[in-house]
């Protein structure tokens, strides 16, 4: 594989993933209903309080990502040659499309509620933000659940190459290297 040709490929890659992430992020928004808070006193409470009520957008996340990485992992199998370079670039590229799922779909749904409660009336509803449910003051980035994407590519790239690979070829095709 010339270098032209890894060039091309990982920027397809990178915009694939870009163009998956943002997709994934709004079909995340949409298929999500956001749970029920209410204002008291400036502050955001969760009714009912609860992890399963907590913890539905980040399960929906892993969800949605999942499939979308098995998509974008599938589809740079079909098209790349070079194992080591597919699966590098492919790592990056779901690594970038999960932050990008994250960004687009957190941006689409409703507002920080802590934020909106601080000028709500006492006993306003007010709806939970699109987020990941993390420790009281981790931040987003730092939740395991934005390890999905990169897990289903990598399942979906795994699975192509070695059902219309073969080990065989696989292997052979990494261990020598192209010339240029």
């Amino acid at each position: 594989m010339s270098v032209s040709t890894r060039s091309r490929l990982v920027v397809v890659l990178l915009l694939a993933g870009v163009g998956l992430g943002a997709v994934a992020g709004a079909v995340w928004e949409w298929w999500w209903t956001p749970p029920e808070g209410m204002a008291f006193a400036g502050q955001w409470y969760l009714t009912p309080p609860g992890p399963d009520v907590a913890f539905g957008g980040t399960a929906l996340y892993v969800a949605v990502a999942v499939p979308f990485g098995i998509a974008l992992g599938g589809a740079a199998a079909l098209v790349g040659r070079d194992v080591l370079a597919l699966m590098l670039t492919t790592m990056v590229a779901s690594s970038v499309a999960a932050g990008v799922m994250f960004a687009v779909g957190h941006t689409l749904g409703p507002a920080d509620p802590d934020a909106v409660s601080v000028d709500s009336a006492d006993y306003a509803p007010v709806p939970s933000d699109l987020s990941f449910t993390t420790e009281k003051d981790d931040p987003a980035w730092a939740s395991s659940a934005l390890v999905a994407f990169p897990l289903g590519a990598m399942a979906g790239m795994t699975a192509i190459l070695l059902v219309l690979r073969g080990p065989e070829e696989v292997s052979a095709r990494s261990a020598r290297p192209e010339p240029r």
